[in-house]
């Protein structure tokens, strides 16, 4: 048990430093979590600047996969007319993408963002995250995209939260239960314009966290406590180094080219 406790001790030291936020399961670790943890603490190559706190991403590397089952024909209409306003960001409608290029997405973009049936699991496989070094601040906008399968006492259960800790995600927003999914674009859409809005002030330009804007979003729900309060956040506190540009009569408009939180 020191092994294990000494490996934790090194994975904080080498993501938070002194903001040694890390916990670990309360359960036994099994094989396959010994080589995740080594595999993190193995990993020599992190920028420098990636232990900061907040962590910086930057909103114009954003990838998203839109409906990949192709049956969700209003989440398609309602979701597809604000994507397209963000020129710089790139995806999938429609399919799911494939396993090689989930993996390349998640480890060259700083936003994942699913709109779906549940985390995409079905998709794509739980593999494919594990082994992908993800630096992608992943959204999962699916019923119970972010639950917790309880297996009894003394056991931590099933999540994709653990795959995507695992691949080193630095933060998963996601849905604790069912949810309409009227509701949840609703809710989507009140998030991505809070986060990358163009939004200035008397004092030049406001400073925004990833979790305020989920705290945000919930107010645009009709159901506020059933649909908005299933969506929670794992992970560090996030602050976006850039804005988007839209796309304005066909002309690009940069928006807060000055580094900016979300």
């Amino acid at each position: 048990m020191c092994y294990f406790k000494s490996i934790i001790r090194d994975v904080q030291d080498e993501w938070l430093g002194h903001f040694a936020l890390l916990v670990a399961p309360h359960g036994t670790f099994t094989d396959e979590g010994q080589k995740a943890f080594e595999k993190v603490v193995a990993h020599n190559d992190i920028s420098e600047g990636s232990a900061e706190i907040p962590k910086r991403v930057d909103g114009q590397k954003t990838f998203y996969v839109l409906d990949p089952g192709g049956d969700l024909t209003d989440t398609q209409n309602r979701l597809s007319k604000m994507l397209q306003q963000y020129v710089f960001w790139k995806g999938i409608v429609g399919q799911p993408p494939k396993p090689e290029e989930l993996r390349q997405y998640l480890q060259n973009n700083d936003f994942f963002l699913y709109m779906g049936h549940g985390s995409g699991g079905r998709y794509f496989g739980k593999s494919v995250i594990r082994n992908s070094d993800c630096r992608a601040v992943s959204l999962l906008m699916g019923c119970s995209s972010a639950r917790i399968l309880h297996e009894g006492d003394g056991f931590d259960g099933q999540s994709v939260i653990y795959d995507y800790s695992i691949a080193r995600c630095p933060c998963l927003v996601g849905c604790l239960w069912m949810v309409t999914d009227g509701e949840i674009d609703r809710f989507l859409m009140a998030l991505v314009k809070h986060c990358f809005s163009n939004s200035t002030g008397d004092f030049g330009e406001s400073y925004r966290l990833l979790i305020d804007a989920v705290a945000y979003a919930r107010t645009a729900c009709r159901l506020r406590y059933m649909t908005g309060g299933a969506v929670v956040s794992y992970g560090l506190p996030i602050v976006a180094r850039n804005i988007v540009a839209f796309c304005n009569n066909g002309n690009i408009v940069p928006q807060l080219p000055e580094p900016a939180n979300c």
